[in-house]
């Protein structure tokens, strides 16, 4: 089944309508359900940046597959996601997660993931795999440039 522009377009209207909505809601009382959520996958990182010391921590304890896909499954009314790390692109399971994720939670209006961009045919490849699922859901990928001041001022 093919679905129009206009259908995506009205998905996701409705979706930061309802969004919006419960940002209201939240600032004037108790939402019986999580409006966003901050999800660390790993806490794995290939790089040893001077500006992170995530790469100091040893992982330990991390969420499998299985308790992912069950976290999934029990918490569809989330608005917004951001799912971060370390690199979340060095778990082999991201793209299954983050494709659940979409075909799951029908009234997710965000999903946002940083990545060191490090590994970017994947990187690539998973954000067009699940670009082809997310609906009426702003997908939002944001690349980490920091570094010292000399850099972050270049």
């Amino acid at each position: 089944m093919r679905v129009t522009l206009a259908a995506r377009w009205a998905s996701g209207l409705m979706r930061r309508t309802r969004l919006a909505e419960r940002l209201v809601r939240a600032n004037v009382g108790r939402l019986a359900t999580p409006l966003k959520v901050n999800l660390c996958l790993t806490y794995w990182c290939q790089y040893r940046c001077k500006t992170c010391n995530i790469w100091m921590r040893k992982p330990t304890d991390e969420l499998t597959t299985a308790e992912l896909s069950r976290f999934v499954q029990s918490n569809t009314d989330v608005s917004w996601l951001d799912v971060t790390g370390g690199e979340i692109f060095l778990r082999k399971d991201v793209g299954d997660f983050l494709a659940a994720v979409l075909a799951t939670w029908r009234r997710l209006a965000v999903l946002h993931f940083p990545t060191n961009g490090f590994q970017t045919d994947t990187i690539v490849g998973v954000v067009k795999r699940i670009a082809r699922i997310k609906g009426g859901t702003e997908l939002v990928v944001t690349v980490s440039v920091d570094g010292d001041e000399d850099l972050n001022d270049t």
